[in-house]
């Protein structure tokens, strides 16, 4: 309480200085705990390629985590942290960037820098044909599609244009999501390389007939 304070200063000061008052009266503290914990780091980032190029992976983050240290109820409520925001036009080499982490007031972050890769390669068109497949078939009755498979055209990174093969790729109909009136089914994709560009399917449907069998 500062009525105690006053009484301390009054007996510490001359007797021609005379302190009358201490505002506020009462002065509160809130006490935390520190806390440390390990978070993830994501890039805040926006890549602008020059024609036919493009990531050939991810874009990995060096370290992956770092340790962030503050008040528990700060702290807390954090899970993961960004990077600050980069933009980068015209891109079409692989590269490096250090650059800062974004952290709340009152906490500290070791290391504050993470260094951003970017594997970066050029592109080029490449098609495949691949069988399409029919899921939940009824009992009782054969279906028969038309065409029977489809062409996928897409864009592939050159270190991976030899590799890359039909069976890369699964492609189905659904019989459960044909619409009245309608005899074509949608063809969707349930598996695909994750480090392609697909530009088309050719045909993105198929016409389907059924008989008894």
């Amino acid at each position: 309480y500062t009525a105690t304070l006053l009484n301390t200063l009054s007996n510490q000061v001359s007797k021609e200085i005379s302190i009358t008052e201490i505002k506020p009266e009462v002065l509160v503290f809130k006490l935390d705990s520190l806390i440390t914990k390990t978070v993830n780091i994501q890039p805040d980032i926006k890549i602008e390629f020059n024609p036919q190029y493009n990531l050939k992976e991810p874009v990995s983050v060096i370290p992956k985590q770092v340790l962030i240290t503050g008040p528990a109820s700060v702290v807390d409520t954090i899970f993961s942290l960004k990077t600050e925001f980069k933009s980068f036009e015209k891109v079409e080499k692989s590269f490096e960037k250090v650059v800062p982490l974004v952290y709340p007031l009152k906490t500290e972050v070791n290391p504050g820098k993470v260094t951003l890769k970017f594997p970066v390669e050029k592109f080029t068109e490449k098609e495949v044909k691949i069988p399409v497949q029919l899921k939940n078939k009824p009992e009782g009755i054969k279906v028969k599609l038309f065409p029977s498979e489809i062409t996928v055209t897409f864009m592939v990174g050159l270190s991976e244009y030899e590799n890359i093969r039909p069976e890369h790729f699964r492609a189905f109909v659904d019989f459960d999501h044909r619409t009245s009136g309608s005899e074509n089914l949608e063809v969707q994709f349930d598996k695909q390389p994750s480090y392609i560009q697909v530009l088309r399917i050719t045909p993105q449907s198929v016409e389907f007939l059924t008989e008894n069998e």
